[in-house]
């Protein structure tokens, strides 16, 4: 029997390495022989660029730049080897994780130190730029990232308004950058682990912006600003494409202002893993991320997996820290079963602690029990 066992990271817990290591050692303590072979996950989120690190040969760019709250902070992002391609993970300069729960206003974030680190990979001159737009703790339409790259906004005085999400709605004109033209000298992509349009009942603020601090009244006048955002620009109809509201409109924000090309991201960490042979090589397929809930099925790596497995008719286990998945959502998602891994842990701060051993427990309690008939 040969288990392949493809996990992210478990957010605030434990990096998806370490995730594939507590489950590999459940197994080995459960039956030694039984074939392991782990496979690092991410979906664009944060510790993407640990995962990436793990399959391309790359070289940390440390930097200093702002947070979503125009805090100097130490940051970085990857080089490749050959100095051709930039990886750029917004979780690390934009992160809600950089955050404490009282600072969470995303009306006043930004991404301005996301454009700060465009700006010095395109100073580096590289050839290819990838940004992967998960875990951010802003919802700015990209208008801040856009303002460290030299673009204007403007409000209906000709004053020029800062690139936070209260001010989207008060965008009247852009004015582009003198060397705008740069951005198309350069292959940029996008990597969203959503599929959310911009703005609507499914868009980014209506999805996200409570988790990062909106209350329903702020989730009105974003989703409203985004919308005057897209007015802006004359292809309307990009806004209501997939993946456009990733990252609080940062996936929309990279097409109108970079020229880039969106890519779903699960499905790029699957190509560079080559996990699809892989999976065809294994009998069984463990993979988790720390929540797994009705959201899952719209790009999330979890899904991406599943579907990957479903051609070859392989039967996917998850586990995850939070389960908020029905049965049926569970079956959907594509998954043989889903299981929590923390559901008897009463204090939060302990699950987390504790991550490893309750993957180990899990673990042995499913193959105790689990066949594959």
């Amino acid at each position: 029997m040969k288990i392949l066992i493809a996990a992210d990271s478990f957010k605030d817990a434990l990096d998806a390495t370490s995730v594939c290591l507590a489950i590999e050692k459940g197994i080995k303590k459960v039956d030694p022989t039984i074939e392991t072979l782990c496979v690092p996950m991410a979906d664009g989120g944060e510790g993407s660029l640990e995962v990436i690190s793990h399959y391309i040969a790359c070289r940390q760019r440390k930097i200093t730049a702002h947070d979503p709250l125009m805090r100097i902070i130490d940051t970085f992002y990857l080089l490749s080897l050959d100095g051709k391609t930039a990886y750029i993970e917004i979780a690390k300069i934009c992160g809600l994780q950089l955050r404490l729960p009282s600072e969470r206003n995303v009306m006043g974030t930004t991404t301005f130190g996301l454009g700060e680190l465009i700006q010095d990979a395109i100073l580096q001159n590289v050839q290819n730029i990838y940004v992967l737009l998960g875990g951010s703790a802003t919802n700015d339409g990209g208008i801040g990232m856009a303002a460290a790259l030299g673009f204007q906004f403007l409000d209906i005085n000709g004053e020029k308004l800062v690139g936070t999400g209260k001010n989207l709605e008060k965008i009247d004109k852009i004015i582009h950058p003198s060397n705008k033209n740069s951005f198309d000298n350069i292959n940029i992509f996008a990597l969203t682990d959503v599929k959310n349009p911009l703005y609507g009942v499914n868009g980014a603020a209506h999805t996200y912006a409570k988790q990062k601090g909106a209350s329903n009244e702020e989730i009105l006048l974003l989703d409203q600003g985004l919308k005057n955002l897209a007015s802006k620009f004359d292809k309307k109809e990009i806004a209501l494409s997939e993946g456009t509201g990733a990252a609080g409109g940062l996936g929309y924000s990279a097409m109108v202002f970079l020229n880039a090309t969106l890519l779903q991201g699960t499905t790029w960490m699957i190509d560079i893993t080559d996990l699809d042979l892989k999976i065809q090589e294994a009998d069984l397929i463990i993979t988790g991320e720390g929540k797994i809930d009705g959201q899952t099925k719209n790009g999330k790596l979890v899904h991406g997996i599943a579907a990957c497995a479903s051609k070859y008719r392989k039967p996917v286990i998850a586990f995850c820290g939070k389960l908020e998945a029905t049965q049926n959502e569970i079956h959907d998602i594509g998954l043989k079963a889903a299981y929590p891994i923390s559901e008897n842990e009463k204090c939060e701060k302990n699950a987390l602690t504790n991550t490893a051993e309750n993957l180990e427990r899990t673990t042995i309690n499913l193959l105790n029990s689990f066949t594959l008939k």
